[in-house]
């Protein structure tokens, strides 16, 4: 899973990545357990390697550290020798060394140096007489001042209730541009909070993570003054027609948010019924974004319904996203939205373990510049055949379908501070967000069970229902501003951009 990690195994083969000498390269001994991708989200138990595949036994990070020591649940993987392919991380190339051993070759992008993280000095307005010493009043504010490295562009503020102590973990975040001073909304009026942040450094993806300092080791204790309103701030915005959306991702990478450039995420139902049943019990948010969409009838996707048919449809064709980019959908992810039999076999040819699919050159050209969905079936199944579909393919499911997974092209993407058709940007994030963890859904009664067996995983129609439940009551708990204005465009109602 990417970050949401979007796990499905979701990989693809590319021509130009593996171009010019490649920048790591790694040996691993038949029987021996190692990293796979340079993102360390798959781990691999080699077998002798011979012929025009490896066969490798893979374990998956997001189903616990056990997977590490490839131990726990494991499905096989065939990959060819020789050919470019990209998973998690840099691209890289599978071949046979003349003891048998398998080498490893990867291209990796440049280092990015991250800048220094924001030092923060004060808070300014927001004390317990602001409050008129009433608590729980919404649309408090607290204002908090601050220096960074002119290199920098963008700060997340990282907010915590103080109560919590130096250990609690954030669960507001609010993104501003860098300018010496920010008022952070949506906090409760008279309560004491934990202020920390990060910087991001100009000129690159809020998508890379490589791109964002450390969090202030030390934050600020700030009170909430009285504000506005409690929404969800968006931008003011004349004469284009926008919808809002809700969303959600999982960062399997750490405890702060990655944010959406050029990353997947699902709604309520979407994520619940399929990657809510393999969270891991690793520390990792859940973080629930507002985003704001150019309100558009896009033609020819084939990725808004199960039928195959080319339907107008408000986003674009899905596109996988992984390293940077929202490709075209990947094989496991066309099995799991249950895709026909024949639109994968006329997109996905060869039909292999690398999963590549060819989207037409108009298709990808709406893929990278406006928000794709997918519909996602309950239950969540995927299995990959030998060489083929697998047996029973496609696998019943539940309708009406009622989940969907997103993509996000960095192509599209509104700079912070503008609004959808600026300079044709078509989507926007909205600057608050917030962030459940696993521990605490865990506790609520999320049951992370799913099967994995041989070359496939499935989660059961009960269990992704069940999670679904068990997500929209933490969430209703939490709540929640509204996400912008309700639009019945989609066919969506105000019920369903708030809750789907």
């Amino acid at each position: 899973f990417t970050a949401l990690f979007w796990l499905s195994f979701s990989t693809t083969a590319l021509a130009e990545p593996c171009q010019g000498p490649h920048t790591q390269t790694r040996k691993v001994l038949g029987g021996e357990c190692a990293q796979f991708d340079t993102a360390g989200m798959m781990y691999i138990k080699g077998t002798m390697c011979n012929g025009s595949a490896v066969q490798l036994n893979l374990f998956m990070a997001q189903t616990g550290a056990e997977a590490k020591l490839c131990q726990g649940s494991s499905t096989t993987l065939k990959a060819p020798l020789g050919r470019c392919m990209q998973f998690y991380g840099a691209p890289m190339t599978v071949n046979c060394g003349p003891q048998g051993e398998i080498l490893f070759a990867y291209w990796e992008r440049p280092k990015i140096v991250p800048p220094p993280a924001p030092r923060l000095s004060a808070c300014g307005a927001g004390t317990a007489a602001d409050a008129g010493g009433q608590g729980g009043g919404v649309g408090g504010v607290a204002r908090v001042h601050y220096e960074t490295d002119a290199s920098v562009d963008i700060v997340s503020f990282e907010v915590s209730l103080a109560a919590g102590g130096a250990a609690a973990l954030p669960t507001i975040h609010y993104t501003a541009l860098a300018s010496g001073s920010t008022e952070i909304p949506g906090l409760e009026v008279g309560v004491e909070y934990r202020v920390q942040a990060r910087a991001h450094l100009r000129g690159h993806s809020e998508g890379d993570p490589g791109a964002w300092s450390n969090l202030t080791s030390r934050g600020l204790l700030c009170v909430a003054g009285r504000g506005g309103r409690a929404t969800t701030p968006g931008v003011a915005r004349i004469g284009a027609k926008t919808r809002w959306i809700q969303v959600f991702r999982q960062n399997t990478h750490g405890e702060l948010p990655d944010f959406l450039d050029d990353h997947n995420t699902g709604d309520l139902v979407g994520w619940f019924s399929s990657y809510g049943s393999m969270a891991s019990n690793e520390t990792r948010p859940l973080t629930r974004y507002c985003v704001e969409l150019l309100d558009v009838t896009l033609p020819g996707i084939q990725t808004a319904s199960t039928t195959g048919q080319l339907l107008e449809a408000p986003f674009a064709d899905f596109g996988s996203c992984m390293w940077g980019t929202c490709q075209c959908m990947a094989l496991a992810d066309r099995m799991i939205a249950r895709q026909t039999e024949a639109q994968i076999r006329g997109m996905c040819d060869p039909i292999d373990d690398l999963g590549q699919c060819q989207c037409t050159k108009k298709g990808m050209e709406l893929t990278h510049n406006y928000t794709g969905r997918s519909v996602i079936p309950v239950p969540l199944r995927m299995s990959m055949g030998d060489g083929d579909l697998p047996q029973g393919y496609p696998f019943p499911y539940v309708t009406p379908v009622r989940g969907h997974w997103f993509s996000h092209p960095g192509g599209g993407r509104c700079p912070l501070g503008a609004a959808p058709g600026d300079g044709g940007c078509t989507w926007q994030r909205a600057a608050l967000s917030h962030s459940v963890y696993t521990a605490d859904l865990l506790a609520a009664g999320l049951n992370n069970t799913f099967h994995q067996t041989g070359r496939g995983m499935a989660v059961d129609e009960a269990t992704a229902f069940h999670n679904v439940e068990v997500g929209r009551r933490v969430l209703d708990s939490m709540n929640l501003p509204p996400c912008g204005a309700p639009s019945p465009a989609d066919g969506m109602g105000p019920a369903d951009v708030v809750i789907v």
